[in-house]
């Protein structure tokens, strides 16, 4: 079995070679025919040879069969032979189905590259009938109708005279459609990982980081990842205060393969130390060594800083307790001394008070707290920063004050609302979203930034004491502007044309689909106009294609000024703009905007310090005259323009039924 395997292996990986040692024998076989009186010698060396010819052609024949790679053989571009791994392949049950094919015959009539596949077919056997062996991709179709990608090695074997061209396919579907996958959980991946608030990476065993997202190169003091890259070559020796930690990460990811909210101290850039919060895990290869790590982090150094504060109190008041606790077993003080006692420790909470209030003020989001009275009790730094409004000048306010820096008025706001009914809250906020005893919302603030406006986001929830009893409330607000335009960039980007900022095709057929349902209730007319620059590629040739796109623009510009408000210019490609001229009263109206488009365009432009002549040809369709849907419309406002190219350019053509193109007479109709 072992021998068998070993030929089997040797059929799929060099078969070209065994066939050139085939071709030996034969010639060495003719020369010694050829003799004119062959000797004892000669007769057995050729019986030899015809022996290791015929041994020769049934080894080959026997490693071609039973090959486990799918193997082919084309005389030309025919298939004169093929192996029963070709057969399973392309799930077909015998051979005579196959032979006298050509190999675009068993495959779709392109390949994914846009090429026909006979056209691609021709090049590789012409390469193989020169004696040149090939290697490539190619996608097959077995008889039952599904495309499969095969890695195609292509070897030309000279035999008596002519070259047989043996063809071995290795399957690489799974292949090709992993890496589409890969491919697109990438994209997202990358939109996810530059836009994450959470610092992420990625980190050789050595300490030398691969991937840091832009939040991560923020929070250890760098403009830029790459900046963070180039810096950083060994995170144990440059970032850990105490190189330890990194010694326990390593022996956890070995142990565990994975850390959790495992807390350590980092320098920053600038040599000034925060606390990180880590969540990663070890990615290995199939042999179970390590590759990287990648994980998040988060920058806990308030939090740290908070929950330091609070032991330190927690630690003194439980001393002090343990310390009044063992005087009054000892002295058995009376009553009066028990509640001073008891007094002071009061005292001593109300400080412990003082100290989170004093965490509050250095959260990095802005946060104001209100006691049950909606009296301001916590003003913090972020607020100050947020509002312009000081600290000094909030605390003890109520009434609703605390609204003035936002709304410009007294009025409930989201701190407020966390004690009305849900149907209360809908009067003051479109979207809210409750949860237990906070709320969310996402709003746009009038006031903020100065007048101009901004978009927040807001939590805000109840404060309870350990009995239940609600004490007062506290919010946190956060300014997403940003975001918010961010998004509305990307809207913009999905709707108009980057080149011009006109709308596109997409809200051109959306504005004039609505223009097609007023016009329907309102028993008016609506117009669309086809544009074709005349000779526009002429204009590209000569001056350039910078100059081309200063036109187009132009040409936006021009055709924007002539236009009402609401009518609705777009470009869709090219040279080519759409118009929309809805509500009209005739036909005989969207005649009179061509003219002024004709008319504005007999003046030239000065683009690039050159006087530039253009034309343009229009083509013009009447809703519901020359069609009752959006593509009906631009199929005869497109044939109307070209009746207008053929009618010698710089022309306006209607679209009619009969076949000829004829403007309305003005005297038949009103465009009042």
């Amino acid at each position: 079995m072992r021998e068998q395997a070993e030929a089997e292996k040797s059929s799929s990986s060099n078969p070209p070679d065994k066939a050139e040692d085939n071709y030996r024998l034969h010639k060495e076989s003719q020369a010694l025919d050829r003799q004119a009186e062959p000797s004892d010698a000669s007769r057995n060396a050729l019986a030899r040879v015809e022996s290791a010819l015929r041994e020769s052609k049934f080894t080959f024949r026997l490693l071609f069969e039973k090959s486990v790679d799918p193997g082919l053989l084309l005389d030309g571009d025919i298939f004169i032979d093929c192996n029963n791994a070709a057969l399973d392949m392309l799930h077909c049950s015998q051979k005579s189905d196959i032979l006298g094919l050509r190999p675009s015959q068993i495959s779709p009539d392109t390949q994914p590259d846009g090429q026909h596949s006979q056209d691609k077919e021709e090049i590789f056997t012409s390469l193989a009938q020169a004696g040149e062996s090939s290697r490539f991709e190619w996608v097959h179709r077995t008889f039952d109708g599904e495309d499969f990608w095969v890695d195609v090695s292509l070897t030309a074997i000279p035999i008596k005279g002519k070259v047989i061209t043996h063809v071995v396919w290795h399957d690489i579907t799974g292949r090709k459609w992993a890496e589409k996958a890969l491919s697109e959980v990438g994209e997202r991946y990358r939109a996810i990982f530059d836009n994450a608030v959470e610092g992420i990476f990625q980190i050789t065993p050595r300490g030398k980081y691969l991937h840091v997202n832009p939040a991560l190169a923020r929070m250890y003091g760098y403009g830029s990842p790459k900046e963070m890259m180039d810096d950083i070559i060994d995170i144990g020796r440059q970032q850990y205060v105490d190189p330890e930690d990194r010694v326990k990460i390593k022996k956890l990811y070995e142990h565990k393969g994975f850390i959790e909210r495992f807390q350590t101290q980092l320098y920053k850039k600038t040599g000034d130390k925060i606390w990180i919060s880590v969540n990663a895990r070890a990615v290995r290869d199939k042999n179970g060594v390590i590759l990287y790590y990648e994980g998040t982090a988060e920058d806990i150094t308030q939090a740290k800083r908070a929950e330091e504060s609070l032991q330190k109190a927690h630690n003194e008041l439980e001393e002090r307790v343990r310390e009044r606790t063992a005087e009054l077993a000892e002295s058995n003080r009376s009553l009066q001394a028990e509640i001073a006692e008891r007094k002071r420790i009061e005292e001593k909470l109300q400080a412990s008070n003082q100290r989170l209030f004093d965490i509050i003020e250095f959260l990095p989001d802005a946060t104001f707290v209100i006691n049950k009275e909606k009296k301001v009790i916590a003003w913090n730094k972020a607020m100050e920063e947020m509002t312009g409004v000081e600290k000094e000048d909030m605390l003890g306010r109520g009434d609703y004050e605390y609204a003035i820096p936002f709304y410009g008025e007294k009025r409930p706001i989201l701190i407020d609302l966390v004690y009305y009914p849900q149907s209360e809250i809908r009067k003051w906020y479109k979207v809210v979203e409750r949860r237990g005893n906070a709320l969310y919302v996402e709003s746009f603030v009038p006031k903020a930034r100065n007048g101009k406006g901004a978009y927040y986001w807001g939590i805000a929830s109840l404060l309870v004491d350990r009995e239940g009893n609600i004490v007062g409330a506290i919010e946190t607000l956060r300014d997403i502007t940003e975001q918010r335009e961010a998004k509305e960039a990307i809207r913009n980007l999905a709707f108009h044309d980057p080149l011009t900022g006109l709308p596109n095709r997409l809200l051109f057929k959306d504005r004039l689909a609505l223009a097609i349902s007023n016009g329907d209730r309102n028993a008016r007319k609506v117009a669309v106009l086809f544009l074709d620059l005349d000779r526009f590629k002429h204009i590209n040739d000569t001056f350039g294609h910078d100059t081309g796109d200063l036109l187009l623009k132009a040409t936006a510009q021009r055709l924007t000024a002539i236009l009402r408000k609401s009518d609705t210019i777009a470009r869709m490609g090219g040279d080519e703009f759409l118009l929309v001229l809805p509500e009209m009263a005739a036909s005989n109206c969207a005649d009179v905007v061509a003219d002024k488009i004709l008319r504005a365009f007999s003046e030239p432009f000065t683009l690039n310090g050159h006087k530039i002549s253009v034309t343009t040809s229009i083509g013009i369709a009447i809703y519901p005259r020359d069609g009752k849907n959006i593509e009906t419309l631009l199929k005869m406002a497109d044939m109307a323009m070209y009746e207008a190219k053929k009618a010698g350019r710089n022309k306006c053509r209607h679209a009619t039924t009969n076949g000829t193109q004829t403007r309305v007479d003005p005297a038949r109709e009103s465009c009042l």
